[in-house]
């Protein structure tokens, strides 16, 4: 599943990466992608695997407030 994600996510993150570098960084900033670990993992990778490193960060933020949110629903329910 996370796989079939990725091939959706990365041609839209590269383009983003391409033709217009601010509406990414914006995006970076609305999903809540963690700064510090994006230029950790920047720094692991050639430049032209960022796009690949951006797209799982992403989908691996997603997929932990997608968690979060089922946990926290969980315990509303449990305490209603």
């Amino acid at each position: 599943m996370f796989e079939q994600l990725f091939e959706v996510v990365y041609p839209i993150i590269n383009k983003l990466i391409t033709s217009n570098y601010q509406q990414f960084l914006n995006t970076l900033y609305r999903i809540d992608v963690n700064e510090f670990k994006l230029k950790q993992e920047m720094a692991k990778v050639d430049a032209n695997q960022y796009s690949e490193v951006v797209t799982r960060l992403v989908l691996q933020k997603e997929l932990q407030k997608v968690i979060i949110r089922n946990i926290y629903s969980t315990k509303n329910d449990i305490t209603n």
